[in-house]
Order: C-alpha cells, then structure tokens, then sequence
C-alpha cells in the first residue's frame, strides 16, 4: 500500500530515514507528525469531496448508490490522472554522500538488526498501533448494522474522523518533541485502547455520543500514526543500516494488513451483531496497551 519504498528498504536496506535528511533528532516527532497530518489533510479534502458528491448524486430524481459510487471512483481517478504526471516533472531526486548506495553485508546487517531490543520494541509500537488503527476502518459497518443510520450519514461521520488525521498527528508530533515521542505515544495507546474498548459498549440509542466517540478515536489513533515513526531516533541505529531497519520494523508493523481481515470476517460471522464486534475490539484493545507498555520500555535509559 503507501508503504511500498519501506519494502524496497528491507530488500536493499541502502536508504536511511527520511526524517534524519528534513529533521534533525530533536525535531522527529514534527517532521513525522506533519508528514502523516499532510497526508490525511489530503486524504480528508478528498473524502469531503467524495460524500459530498455521493450525496448528490443520490439527491437526483434518477440517481442511485452505484451511480454515485461510480462518480465517486471517476474524482479518485481524475485525481490521479491529474496528481502523476506534476509528480513526475515537479518533484527532483535527492542525492547528497549520506545517501549514496555502498556495499553492505546484507545477512551480518540484518542479524545486528534482529539482535536489537529497540528495535523489536519500536516494531511491537507500530504493530499495536496499526492494529488500533486499523480497527476505526470497520466503525462504517458497525454504524450501519447496528445503528441504523444511512450510508450519507455513516459517510458524513467517516469523512469527519478523517479531519482527525491532520489534527491528532501534528498535535502529537509537536507535543512528542516538547516531551519525548515514546511518552506521548504511551500515552496515546492507552487512551485510544480504553476508548475503544468503551465505544464497543455503548448502547445502540447513544448515536450521538458514538459519533463522537469515533471522532475522539480518530483523533487519538492519528496522533498515534502520526508519532509513532518518531520513536526509531531514539534507537540508536546507524545510518547505513537504518534502511534496512525500517523495512524490517515495517514488515511486523504493517502485517495487521494481511492478518486483521482473516480473524475479523470469521469472528463476525461466528459472532454476528454487536457481540462480534465487541470481542474484535476489545482484543485490538488489549493489544493496544501491549503496545503501550513497549513505549513506556522506550522511554527507559538504554543500557
């Protein structure tokens, strides 16, 4: 997905991070902080655009839900055709001797890597917080079969969490390097996880409160997305290997992609309604403070 270059890392490990080229280490949470708020800005603007234009399209007389999906993937494709090629001419590679390919011992790079403990607890942060994450993607299902409410309106909701992605992640970056990244991240991890293991039981008449429970999550799992790449600063890993670091921390941290769909789509039909969700959530809940106490670990002097 947008992780793709991370991969490339893992197999080359030649690269090193980004933030260590735009951002000194004291200024890491700032640098990932806007990065993934610039992101969800974008994402967000989009989005508003999409469901404004969904609903539209179902307010005409002839317009019907897969009319105005269809309209809705011609934005995304029109945004694309039109964002590709200004990439291609406006945007120049960057170069200078940090970043230059040299010869590495790729196996004794990874076995250094695989030996660090820092690095195993800023993959077990960003696993528990993906996972947190991504559990928010399953909130439009959830409004619908068990809130009644249309698909504008769990839209309109959706679109609005995504408005939380530039807030939660610039507001955490910057509060990340006032205090430390990895206490800021504890921090979030525990709040998100115990409100969404509160959101799982409210009632189904509290729409209201549940909307902005989603808004509030939204705001804690972007501030969590938004810091948690901030916490490899302060891993002490070389230059020359911090590449390859990232592509290994980002095969654990991103492997929620391939295994959440296989665990929630049995359990929701073994558990149908509200119970399946709750279960599903409350177990992404309690990961999500594993992944809390692995930033309180961070935080501790390295020996």
């Amino acid at each position: 997905m947008e992780h793709g270059v991370l991969l490339q890392d893992l197999l080359f490990g030649q690269r090193i991070s980004t933030g260590d080229i735009l951002a000194k280490k004291d200024q890491q949470g700032k640098f990932f902080g806007i990065l993934d708020g610039g992101r969800g800005l974008v994402e967000a603007i989009l989005a508003t655009i999409a469901i404004t234009l969904f609903a539209y399209v179902l307010s005409q007389g002839s317009g019907s839900t897969s009319m105005a999906l269809r309209q809705v993937i011609y934005l995304y494709i029109g945004v694309l055709l039109v964002v590709s090629p200004l990439v291609y001419w406006l945007l120049d590679d960057f170069e200078d001797d940090n970043t230059k390919v040299t010869n590495t011992n790729f196996i004794a790079d990874l076995k250094t890597i695989l030996k660090h403990r820092e690095i195993w607890l800023c993959a077990i942060c960003i696993i528990c917080g993906y996972q947190l994450f991504y559990a928010t993607y399953s909130f439009s299902a959830y409004l619908q079969q068990n809130f009644g409410l249309t698909a504008v309106a769990v839209g309109t909701i959706t679109v609005a969490k995504l408005w939380m992605r530039p807030i939660g992640g610039i507001t955490a970056g910057f509060i990340g390097d006032w205090s430390s990244p990895e206490k800021v991240l504890s921090i979030l991890l525990i709040l998100a996880s115990l409100s969404l293991g509160i959101m799982a039981f409210l009632p189904a008449a509290s729409s209201v409160i549940f909307a902005n429970s989603v808004l509030l999550i939204g705001f804690l799992t972007y501030g969590v997305r938004g810091v948690y790449w901030a916490t490899l600063a302060g891993c002490n890993v070389p230059n020359k290997t911090k590449g390859l670091a990232i592509g290994v921390i980002s095969m654990i941290g991103y492997f929620p992609e391939f295994y959440l769909p296989l665990i929630s789509a049995p359990l929701l039909e073994q558990f149908p309604g509200v119970l399946g969700y709750q279960i599903y959530y409350l177990i992404i809940s309690g990961f999500g403070l594993i992944g809390a106490y692995a930033a309180y670990l961070l935080m501790q002097p390295k020996s």
